[in-house]
């Protein structure tokens, strides 16, 4: 989809270093969260200028069965319906 996709709901594309400081934030409260995951950032196109989003990998045998809530928690996540 590319980092586009939510232009819509308001999302906006970020600057290299913002993104950086994005991701290590939501790196670090993922890895809060599930402190036994391993995680990590794909990174496909290091040399953009600027980031609509990120793509992270998070790996380990047996999530726990609120992974999902867990997640959104560690990205203090906002649904409205």
């Amino acid at each position: 989809m590319g980092g586009n996709a939510l232009k819509a709901f308001g999302a906006e594309r970020k600057s290299k270093s913002d993104y950086q400081r994005i991701v290590r934030q939501t790196l670090n409260q993922i890895h809060h969260q599930f402190p036994e995951c391993r995680l990590e950032l794909i990174e496909s196109y290091a040399a953009k200028k600027s980031f609509g989003d990120a793509d992270i990998l998070i790996s380990q045998d047996q999530l726990p069965s609120d992974w999902e809530e867990k997640i959104k928690q560690a990205l203090e996540f906002k649904h409205s319906t």
